[in-house]
């Protein structure tokens, strides 16, 4: 679209565009020039709802917010009287303070607007004027919570006009600078066809833009991985760069590259060095890790996979797990003398036992068993003893070796790094969506352990200790002679057709 013209918000331009009688004869020019620039104003808003409604077309450009030029923000006393203590403040019960009441000493918290997600300035009024507050230095705002955090009580500013409200309370009405209004734009327009919603951020478009590429274009790996690390806030690496710095600020973790500045959590365990070349989605941390089977190895740290029903077959009733650490082979012969193989696995015994039966059967009916391969003789005739057979066999490499070598990668996502501004690890349901076709993913989230040792008795003192009757049993004898039977008979009539 055609730029809006900018040059229209000087009052001098604007008399200049009018003619020499307006600017040089005319005497109200100020009053005139205030009434024009104040109509190109609204002008100039009309001109931006416009522009996002063509935007809106296309799921690229999509807008994520609406941008005003002014929007009140009403603060009443009576919410302030029920706004509640918020968890993380630090509060004592022991003093002054109530649970469930706003203590005056703590810092002035109220309700924010559900449908504003940013402000940068707050003013009393609208022109001229004596207090504006910025974001960062004097409020600042929790989305989360959707409260507003001013560190001066507006109540309590001479400057800020307030009134009486007719339920009899206080009210003092700021005024919010282009702030940033949450439509749901790229929801409403685009995530709505997929089900997928959140609130609106330029990660949310993105893998909302992730899914649809891979609908339209076809997906890969690298798009799969593109939306993990869109969900989880966590980056991997664009590749043809080399790692420069690693620092860190009052926020992030930085790996800084010759090309880009990667944030990641100030938790974070970095995993490589300076001077590294980092390669297309390599792994920056420890927090967002993935390896493909082709080459049968397990990667390190990984302990245990669990294959659910939907990856075995819809008879077992739970998931079987294949442990990476040796486990003794079972060897024994059916009923017709063929040897059977087994080794332990994690699961319910039903769906284990079921699950080696099968893999016997199959074997039968193929022509070749389980233990016929893994035979380690020369000349394989005949069934094979358990002299004939490996001791041991580690579960997971087995499968690697084996089964996952085409079409398998293991993803770990470490919950402590997720970047808070994500979009969130529960949009990693969609990646299922996403997965080429033939292709199985291993999702493990690790969630963070605290460990942490608790003295409770010093200097060797252990408390004496003791019994006591929590309850003693009522009983009562009920004399015969107090109770009377009495039978009620009632009589029912009725008719039919």
């Amino acid at each position: 679209m055609v730029p809006f013209p900018a040059q229209l918000d000087d009052k001098e331009q604007i008399l200049r565009l009018l003619g020499g009688f307006w600017s040089g004869t005319y005497e109200g020019q100020d009053l005139l020039a205030e009434a024009l620039r104040a109509r190109y104003k609204l002008t100039e808003q009309t001109f931006e709802r416009l522009q996002e409604a063509s935007d809106c077309r296309s799921r690229l450009n999509v807008p994520l917010f609406r941008h005003e030029t002014w929007r009140y923000l009403s603060i009443s006393s009576k919410d302030i009287a029920n706004f509640p203590n918020l968890y993380g403040e630090n509060t004592t019960y022991n003093d002054s303070s109530v649970y469930g009441r706003r203590s005056p000493t703590l810092p002035f918290f109220c309700p924010f607007p559900e449908d504003i997600s940013d402000c940068s300035l707050i003013t009393n009024r609208l022109s001229n004027s004596s207090v504006t507050m910025v974001r960062g230095l004097d409020f600042s705002i929790d989305n989360a919570k959707k409260i507003i955090r001013f560190n001066n009580n507006p109540f309590n500013d001479d400057r800020i006009v307030k009134q009486k409200t007719d339920d009899g309370y206080e009210e003092v009405i700021l005024w919010m600078y282009k702030p940033k209004i949450d439509r749901q734009y790229v929801f409403y327009h685009f995530g709505h066809i997929i089900n997928m919603w959140a609130k609106s951020s330029p990660e949310y478009r993105d893998i909302v833009n992730n899914v649809y590429d891979c609908l339209c274009d076809g997906t890969s790996v690298g798009k799969t991985l593109d939306a993990i690390s869109i969900a989880t806030g966590i980056p991997l690496a664009n590749g043809d760069e080399t790692v420069q710095y690693i620092e860190d600020d009052k926020l992030h973790k930085l790996v800084i590259t010759d090309k880009k500045v990667y944030k990641f959590s100030k938790r974070a365990a970095v995993s490589v060095s300076v001077g590294d070349a980092l390669s297309q989605d390599q792994a920056i941390t420890t927090g967002f890790t993935y390896s493909e089977l082709n080459r049968g190895l397990v990667p390190a740290g990984i302990h245990a996979l669990s294959l659910s029903p939907e990856v075995l077959s819809k008879r077992f009733v739970s998931e079987l797990g294949f442990s990476n650490e040796a486990e003794s082979l079972v060897v024994e012969s059916d009923l017709n003398g063929k040897t059977k193989v087994s080794f332990d696995l994690g699961g319910h015994p039903f769906d284990v036992e079921a699950f080696w039966d099968e893999v016997h059967e199959r074997g039968l009916t193929s022509g070749k068993t389980l233990a016929s391969y893994l035979d380690t003789r020369t000349n394989k005739t005949g069934e094979p003893e358990a002299s004939n057979l490996p001791a041991s066999i580690n579960p997971l490499t087995f499968l690697a070796e084996n089964l996952f070598r085409y079409g398998a990668m293991i993803v770990r996502i470490n919950s402590a790094d997720v970047m808070t501004n994500s979009v969130g690890v529960d949009k990693l349901s969609y990646v299922r969506r996403l997965l080429p076709p033939h292709t199985h993913l291993f999702l493990i989230l690790a969630l963070p352990s605290i460990e942490e040792d608790v003295n409770l008795y010093e200097d060797g003192y252990v408390p004496e200790t003791d019994t006591f009757t929590a309850a003693n049993t009522l009983e009562d004898e009920i004399d015969q002679t107090d109770t009377q039977e009495t039978i009620i008979g009632r009589v029912v009539s009725g008719g039919c057709l």
